[in-house]
Parts: C-alpha cells; structure tokens; sequence
C-alpha cells in the first residue's frame, strides 16, 4: 500500500499535470504573425496590406481581416497583438470560406500566468492540509 508521503507526491503530481493541461488547451495552434511563411510568401503579417498579401499569396483567399490591438491592461507586458483571417465569399455574401492565417497573442500571457500562480498556491495549500 502506499504510505501518506507517497499519496501526497502523487497528488501533487496529478494536480500540476491537470494544471497545465488546462493552460494548454487555450493555447493557439496558428503560426506566429511575425515571421509568417507558408508556400510562396515569407514576412511579418503586421498590417492590412501585408494580411492581404499573405491570404492572397499563401492561401489563395482575396479578402483580408486584420486586426491589431497593443498591451493596455496595465500589466507589465508590452507589445501588440496582430491576427490575420483570410476570406471568400459568393457574390451574396452568404457562403464565405475562412482561414485563420496566423495570430500572436503577446498580452494574453498575464492571464496564463495568473492561471498557473491561482493553481500552485492551491496545490500547496491541498498538499499543507492532506
């Protein structure tokens, strides 16, 4: 049988792995938009006009959706946020078809951060009281 110190390491260990799982799953799968390349087009996405030549160039879509918003939540993080979304629609706009390009989320890192600083004071806690 497992004695009381092995139940707490253990505990301890299935408590940080479900942590950081639930950090991870929030995590992008899309390409950075600094240093973006795919096919025939290799550059930083970082404006309208570069978004429009990359959807069009990597994706074959015409429609860029550029957006852009800079770190003012008042934590110590500073840079800008860039996404890129490409599209085509018919005629009617009704039927489009969407690609994400690529996205950075450089302000979000707090939020993650603050995450797993919420789930170690827990797991000390649970570990003081077992």
């Amino acid at each position: 049988m497992w004695s009381s110190s092995h139940q707490r390491i253990l505990f301890l260990i299935l408590s940080f792995l479900v942590i950081l799982s639930s950090t991870l799953v929030g995590a992008q799968d899309k390409p950075s938009c600094l240093d973006y390349s795919k096919g025939a087009y290799a550059g930083n996405v970082t404006s309208q006009q570069e978004c429009r030549t990359a959807c069009e160039t990597a994706e074959g879509l015409p429609e860029p959706d550029f957006k852009t918003s800079t770190c003012d939540d008042g934590s110590d993080v500073n840079g800008t946020n860039y996404k890129c979304d490409c599209k085509r629609c018919d005629s009617s706009n009704a039927n489009c078809e969407r690609r994400q390009l690529c996205i950075d989320e450089i302000c979000s890192s707090g939020t993650s951060k603050g995450v797993m600083m919420v789930g170690l004071m827990a797991m000390v806690v649970a570990y003081m009281m077992a």
